[in-house]
C-alpha cells in the first residue's frame, strides 16, 4: 500500500463524518487530493520564492562587495564613514529602479561613465563620488510610474506626458540624503532632461543655468539609451550612437560631449 493510499484510508473516515451523508467517498477523496495538491503547490511556490530572494540577495551582496566606488572612499578617509551608507543606498536603489523600468544595468553603466567624465574633468574625490551616486538614482521618480509602460513598444501622447512627471516625482524621494548633499541629488533628478539649447524640461533652462551634474547625466544617459536594447529600439554601436547624437548636439554641453567621445571611442579618428 502506498503512502497516499495509507493517508486516504486513515483520513477518509474522519472526513466522512464532517460531510452530509449524500456526499460519496470518491468526492471526499477528490477534495482531499485537491487539498494535498494545493498544499504542495504552496510549499513549492514558497521554496521557489525563497530561492529567488536568496539568489537576489547574493547577487546584490556580490555586486556591492565588488563595486569600485567603495574603493574610492579610501581616498577621503575623513568622509568614509559618512559616505559608505550613501553609496550603498544608491547602488541598491539604482538596481531597484533598473528592475522597475526594464533597463538592465542602466544605473551601473551610466554611473561608470559619469565617474570617468568627472575624473577627466579633474573634479575632487568627493565630487566624483557624489556625482556618481547621483547618476545612479536620477530616475527615482520612475518608481511611482506604472511599470507596464516600460515594456511598451509604442507610447501614446498621454503616456509620454506621464513619464515626464518622473522628474518632479523623484524630488519626493530625496529625503534619504544628508542635508549637505541633498541639493546635488535634487539637481540630478530635476535637470537631467534639460537641453543645452533650452529646449528641454521641466524648466527649459539653457547653457550655464543647468547644473553640471544634470549636463553630464544628460549626455551620458542619451548615449547609454542608444547603445542599449530597449523595448522601443535596438541597440546601436557606439560610433553610430555618437553619430546620431551629433545630429542633435545642440542638446548637449559641448565640453561633456567631447569627454564622452574620448571615453567611449578613445581613438582620435574614431569619429570626425
Amino acid at each position: 500500500m502506498t503512502e497516499g493510499q495509507q493517508i486516504s484510508r486513515e483520513v477518509l473516515p474522519f472526513l466522512a463524518d464532517l460531510f452530509p451523508s449524500g456526499i460519496s467517498s470518491s468526492v471526499i477523496a477528490m477534495i482531499l487530493s485537491l487539498c494535498i495538491l494545493s498544499a504542495a503547490v504552496i510549499v513549492v511556490a514558497g521554496l521557489v520564492y525563497l530561492f529567488i530572494v536568496s539568489r537576489s540577495r547574493l547577487r546584490t551582496k556580490k555586486y556591492l562587495e565588488n563595486f569600485y566606488l567603495f574603493g574610492e572612499l579610501e581616498k577621503i578617509p575623513e568622509k568614509k564613514q559618512q559616505l559608505y551608507p550613501l553609496v550603498r543606498h544608491c547602488v541598491v536603489e539604482g538596481a531597484r529602479i533598473d528592475l522597475h523600468t526594464n533597463r538592465h544595468d542602466n544605473s551601473r553603466v551610466v554611473s561608470r561613465i559619469v565617474y570617468d567624465i568627472c575624473r577627466m574633468e579633474k573634479m575632487s574625490d568627493l565630487d566624483c563620488i557624489l556625482y556618481t551616486c547621483a547618476s545612479m538614482i536620477y530616475d527615482a521618480g520612475f518608481l511611482d510610474v506604472n511599470p507596464t509602460l516600460f515594456f511598451s513598444e509604442v507610447l501614446f501622447k498621454k503616456e509620454r506626458e506621464l513619464l515626464r512627471t518622473h522628474v518632479m516625482g523623484g524630488v519626493y524621494r530625496m529625503d534619504y540624503f544628508a542635508p549637505e548633499y541633498k541639493d546635488l541629488f535634487l539637481q540630478a533628478v530635476m535637470s537631467h532632461h534639460e537641453n543645452y539649447d533650452g529646449s528641454g524640461y521641466p524648466e527649459g533652462m539653457a547653457g550655464s543655468m543647468i547644473p553640471d551634474v544634470g549636463l553630464i547625466i544628460r549626455v551620458v544617459e542619451t548615449y547609454v539609451s542608444l547603445t542599449t536594447k530597449r523595448s522601443y529600439h535596438k541597440a546601436l554601436a557606439p560610433k553610430k550612437a555618437l553619430e546620431n547624437m551629433n545630429k542633435v548636439q545642440q542638446f548637449f554641453c559641448p565640453r561633456y560631449f567631447e569627454d564622452l567621445k574620448k571615453i567611449v571611442l578613445p581613438s582620435k579618428n574614431a569619429l570626425m
